[in-house]
Order: structure tokens, then C-alpha cells, then sequence
């Protein structure tokens, strides 16, 4: 973990834009983010879903997200 706290003290933008698809722990919900990725944001997840299975998660800028299941999922 101390590596994450080394880089989230500096902005690390992923030179290359990435598309991914990411879903909630059920999978009815899934979000596509499509941009380049700041890796200075990067920290453990604190759910206990998450916890138990060492998760690491980055914010991004609402912009890069949008919704790629169907609107009635939410």
C-alpha cells in the first residue's frame, strides 16, 4: 500500500486513452469509461465487497463515463 501513497502524491496520466467497461458487484449495471486515466487517483476500496478481494479503484472525470447497459438496469 505504500506504493499507492507514493503515487497518488503526483498526477499520473496514462499517455494512452483507454475504453473499458467496468459493472457493479450484481453486473446489471455497467459503466464505459473511455479517456486517459489519471493513475494518481488510485486507492484501496473500503467496501467490504472490495475489501475482501484487495480492489483498487481511480475516479475519473464524469466525461470519460457513460452507460453501457440499458437505462431500465439502474
Amino acid at each position: 500500500i505504500g506504493c499507492l501513497h507514493r503515487l497518488a502524491e503526483r498526477k499520473v496520466i496514462q499517455e494512452e486513452p483507454v475504453e473499458i467497461e467496468v459493472a457493479c458487484h450484481c453486473g446489471d449495471v455497467v459503466l464505459r469509461v473511455a479517456g486517459a486515466i489519471d493513475l494518481g487517483t488510485a486507492r484501496r476500496c473500503n467496501c467490504s465487497y472490495c475489501s475482501m478481494r484487495g480492489a483498487v479503484i481511480v475516479t475519473v472525470p464524469q466525461h470519460l463515463v457513460s452507460l453501457a447497459s440499458p437505462p431500465e438496469k439502474l
